[in-house]
């Protein structure tokens, strides 16, 4: 069986780690998986750089929206 221990697993693939990123753009991480990502990223240069790209991706649209919101 599948042992269990009181602390959570905070091993990730980089495949898990790609669509904890997607959650994360969607706005739909929860804490533990954020957590998760988070040691993924800290460990993982190649995912580590994807994440970056994708939050700065994040800021542009946010700061695009804004721009369109207020441009009224």
């Amino acid at each position: 069986g599948v042992q269990t221990c009181a602390l959570p697993i905070l091993k990730v693939d980089c495949n898990h780690a790609q669509k904890l990123m997607m959650k994360y753009m969607d706005g739909l991480l929860s804490s533990e998986e954020a957590k998760k990502l988070n040691a993924h990223i800290r460990i993982c240069p190649n995912c580590r750089s994807e994440f970056f790209v994708y939050d700065s991706i994040m800021e542009n649209a946010e700061m695009i929206a804004h721009e369109k919101i207020t441009a009224d």
